[in-house]
């Protein structure tokens, strides 16, 4: 079975609009799906039972008059469903990291920035800005990390190898950066009695770095 993700990240500005609709489908054919089988079931016995042929009628259309309110008001779509009904340019998610590094590198600085959300809003966005492109570029990098892996150091593959190895450890260090300064914002947000210069001092450190 597929573990749910413990986090996601929209895209700043992302229009919601699609995905919703996106997950209200997915979310009623899971509510309606296992309710047809056994709303044909009690339709079939109930039309049996009836005393006339109007009365059957009436019986085995009550299963159908439910399924089609459930159908129709099918209830709150989950944050959660939301964010895996969107498509992959405006939501970023634990389920899209096949790499347990990358994935494990993702979670950490989403959860630090999520410990940071009350600081000053405009510098908070430019930080939710240069996260958004940072978990992109993790993201995108694991096919790139995938074939490293399995291509072997053969003669004429040497160059190319180490110009994509090259350009992967500079976005690593940058990110790792990038990282760095946010988790120290978050452990100076996070004390018991923080001191709003140095706060606003990591949140300006955190701001201004470039993770690409």
């Amino acid at each position: 079975m597929t573990r749910p993700p413990r986090w996601w990240m929209w895209r700043p500005g992302s229009d919601r609009a699609p995905a919703a609709r996106v997950a209200r489908r997915r979310f009623r054919r899971a509510q309606v799906g296992p309710l047809l089988l056994p709303a044909a079931l009690v339709a079939c016995a109930l039309a049996v039972v009836g005393p006339s042929p109007w009365w059957s009628v009436g019986l085995a259309c009550a299963p159908v008059v439910v399924v089609c309110l459930v159908a129709a008001f099918p209830g709150r779509v989950a944050d959660r469903d939301l964010a895996l009904a969107a498509a992959d340019t405006d939501v970023v998610h634990e389920l899209q990291f096949t790499d347990p590094d990358q994935r494990r590198r993702a979670s950490r600085m989403c959860g630090h920035f999520d410990a940071v959300r009350g600081l000053d809003p405009g510098r908070v966005a430019r930080v939710e800005h240069q996260l958004w492109r940072a978990l992109v570029a993790l993201r995108d990098s694991q096919g790139r990390r995938e074939s490293l892996r399995r291509t072997g150091n053969r003669p004429g593959l040497a160059a190319e190898l180490a110009g994509a190895t090259r350009e992967l450890g500079e976005l690593d260090r940058r990110v790792d950066r990038f990282a760095d300064a946010l988790r120290v914002l978050a452990e100076e947000f996070d004390v018991e009695a923080p001191d709003p210069d140095l706060s606003d001092s990591a949140l300006r450190r955190v701001a201004a770095l470039d993770p690409l």
